[in-house]
């Protein structure tokens, strides 16, 4: 699991894709390797196997019908009875012969090539006997001929027929095999298909797991730090800083984030201290100017209260003014402006004003009577 957290989550991505892409790529190489079992099985059964069993029926009705025609030939009692019983036996030598050719094409083992080695000389003796009966019949030597072909020729049909008839029965079992295993084949390719698309399904389904499971723990281990920070928690540690992930990059960008808060915070708490520092400076300087105002406006001592003598008043002598100075000439009543009129009383002083008055009186008396 912990390679798996070092892995990006676009690696982890394309890993699961893959996976799920191989899989299914697998699984349709292996259908198709089955289909194209079934497909041979198939066609095996209908180009060998069907049309042998059809060829060796009719190569086994050809005989018969070879046969009902040489009966037919010693039956008949005239010219006429003879020569359709000789175009009946040509028409089964004809099918025999084309049955014998498509057989012939058809054989795909060892027993059935043996088994038509034996159709074949028995089918050979027994035309061979057919021709001398056919002649005692045409002599009109019905009894002769009928002994002759009970003698020599019925054990060859016989033998051929039987020949025939264990060709079409190893047609037959060999079809009934190639449908066995065509089934076989259908069957293990259904069962192949669900085992592989259950398995598959199941890998995919505990990687898809997996997967989701180490990005949310990877999410979870940085999102975690990033509420302790929004709390206000600047303790906290942030994990996977510095891992070439896309976790490693959200978590150099929340400890870029916590590094500013911390510096805020510092700026603020500096700014803080400054700030209480001026108000408590404030606070002294205002204490003072009130202790001191209370101080000015204390009432005198009644010994501060005796009458000073007063100092004559100097008067300032006047200024000599420089040799260029020339006195201003009067200039006639009307050009000069009219002076404001004078208040006739001050206007009322506030507090501070009588404070400030009443101090410059106090170090006036206190010079005075030193």
């Amino acid at each position: 699991m912990t390679k798996l957290g070092a892995l990006s989550i676009r690696t982890r991505l394309i890993g699961v894709l893959s996976f799920f892409i191989v899989a299914l790529v697998g699984l349709g190489l292996v259908d198709l390797h089955s289909i194209r079992t079934i497909h041979g099985l198939m066609g095996e059964v209908q180009q060998n196997w069907m049309p042998g069993v059809r060829w060796a029926t009719a190569l086994k009705t050809g005989v018969g019908d070879a046969r009902a025609a040489a009966f037919r030939h010693i039956l008949a009692a005239d010219e006429t009875g003879m020569d359709e019983a000789d175009k009946r036996y040509a028409a089964g030598l004809e099918a025999v012969a084309a049955a014998r050719g498509e057989v012939e094409q058809r054989l795909s083992s060892v027993e059935e090539r043996a088994l038509y080695d034996a159709f074949t000389a028995a089918w050979a003796a027994y035309q061979t006997a057919l021709k001398e009966i056919l002649r005692y019949s045409r002599q009109y030597a019905k009894d002769a001929a009928a002994l002759y072909y009970n003698e020599k020729a019925a054990s060859h049909a016989a033998k051929a027929l039987a020949a025939a008839d264990d060709i079409v029965a190893l047609k037959t079992r060999g079809a009934e095999a190639a449908n066995l295993r065509a089934g076989v084949a259908v069957n293990a390719t259904i069962q192949g298909f669900t085992v592989t698309l259950g398995l598959t399904l199941l890998v995919g389904a505990l990687a898809a797991w997996a997967l989701t499971r180490s990005i949310g723990r990877g999410i979870e281990s940085v999102a975690g730090p990033m509420r302790a920070l929004a709390a206000g928690d600047l303790t906290v540690e942030i994990p996977h800083r510095g891992e070439e992930t896309e976790i490693g990059v959200i978590a150099d960008a929340v400890q870029v984030f916590k590094e500013a808060l911390a510096e805020k915070k510092r700026l603020d708490d500096a700014a803080a201290r400054d700030g209480q520092a001026k108000i408590e400076r404030a606070q002294k300087l205002d204490a003072l100017t009130i202790g001191l105002e209370s101080s000015v406006a204390r009432p005198r001592p009644a010994r501060w209260r005796r009458p000073l003598a007063r100092l004559p008043r100097q008067r300032r002598r006047p200024t000599v003014r420089p040799s260029t100075w020339r006195p201003r000439r009067s200039r006639p009543r009307a050009m000069c402006r009219p002076s404001p009129p004078r208040p006739t009383s001050s206007p009322p002083r506030s507090a501070r004003s009588r404070a400030r008055s009443s101090t410059r009186r106090t170090r006036r008396r206190g010079r005075s009577r030193t």
